[in-house]
């Protein structure tokens, strides 16, 4: 499994090839190991995912290299540039990774304001969010969601162990 999410991360690096500015943190520094010990957890192999924060959307392609069924990723409007991205790298996986049983168009990445939602219309079982960086309000945003969508079993979150207050370094 942590090949097939290594070879996501090198595609989704080639797509990029730096438009991140090699930035660690807000954008996000889990890497493949790590994310595929967390998708293991959460149980994401054959469910739906869904990425509250998505970024670029490489554990929504992580997702589905696992076996997750679908994945989605919640990422703000203002950051359609990271769509691109995802779009890009989708095809790249699409074409490089043939050898990886994934039906890569059931990974998607949706310009949503996380505090704007009012529920998951996917019935994800397994959630995920990466919360260096983020808000309070939006972390008590996303455990409302996740409490009151019935279908959530699984919940992960990634925090730096460098991050011990919401809204630090913001």
């Amino acid at each position: 499994m942590e090949q097939r999410v290594d070879a996501v991360y090198r595609l989704m690096k080639k797509c990029g090839d730096g438009a991140d500015g090699g930035v660690l943190g807000v954008n996000g520094s889990v890497n493949a190991s790590s994310l595929v010990k967390i998708l293991k957890s959460i149980h994401a192999h054959g469910h739906i995912l869904v990425d509250l924060g998505a970024g670029d959307g490489r554990v929504v392609l992580a997702a589905l290299a696992v076996g997750a069924d679908s994945a989605l990723g919640f990422e703000l409007p203002e950051n359609t540039s990271y769509k691109l991205l995802f779009c890009a790298a989708r095809r790249l996986v699409q074409e490089k990774l043939q050898g990886i049983p994934a039906d890569w168009s059931r990974a998607e990445w949706t310009p949503r304001d996380i505090d704007a939602l009012e529920t998951f219309e996917c019935n994800p079982y397994c959630v995920f969010s990466f919360w260096v960086g983020m808000p309070l309000s939006t972390q008590q945003r996303i455990l409302f969601l996740c409490n009151s969508c019935l279908s959530v079993k699984e919940f992960a979150v990634f925090r730096d162990r460098k991050w011990t207050t919401p809204g630090q370094g913001l």
